[in-house]
């Protein structure tokens, strides 16, 4: 991993557990990393979502806590960081240094997201609607808020058109930002 003097080692620890429950999904994840530069820091992530009754569309509650500074060592720049499964809102897209409407990075704080996802055209089209909250834990992050959105496409068989908007208020700010991206995949 990337450590305070360039590269360093890491040791790694996560437990995982995954069942239905009154008809909810749910999984709940512990991850614990530690740096031989001596920092170290741990995620706790509970994932919740529901298939919505006589559709195939998806509603979710993510929440997550994240103390000291824990990273991953299996996500490499521009892959997001280890709070991309929380929600849209913080998965980056994967793109140069284009990043997530929030922070993706696990410092002294804890969130959620909360969501639905509309399958349209069978499942060759969908969009996310997604509210989404990152609070401090200490004094080196803001609390910041944002509510995203994201349309995507199948063109084809091996083409997606997608498009993401999000509005993002950070604690102290003096204006809400908006930003917005249009991305074309071709799958091999």
């Amino acid at each position: 991993t990337q450590g305070k003097n360039g590269q360093t080692d890491q040791w790694g620890f996560g437990l995982s557990a995954t069942r239905r429950f009154i008809g909810w999904n749910s999984s709940a994840r512990l991850l614990l990393s530690k740096q031989e530069d001596d920092s170290a820091g741990g995620l706790a992530l509970h994932e919740a979502s529901r298939t919505l009754h006589h559709s195939e569309d998806l509603l979710y509650f993510n929440v997550y806590w994240a103390w000291n500074t824990f990273r991953t060592s299996s996500l490499g720049a521009g892959r997001g960081g280890p709070l991309k499964r929380v929600g849209i809102s913080f998965a980056g897209a994967g793109l140069g240094h284009y990043g997530s409407a929030l922070s993706s990075s696990a410092q002294d704080t804890f969130g959620f997201a909360a969501g639905r996802q509309w399958f349209l055209a069978g499942t060759r089209r969908q969009f996310i609607g997604e509210a989404a909250a990152r609070f401090a834990d200490s004094e080196l992050n803001k609390d910041a808020y944002a509510a995203t959105g994201r349309y995507q496409m199948a063109l084809g068989r091996r083409y997606i058109l997608a498009g993401e908007a999000s509005v993002i208020y950070t604690e102290g700010a003096e204006q809400m930002e908006v930003n917005g991206r249009v991305e074309g995949q071709v799958r091999f």
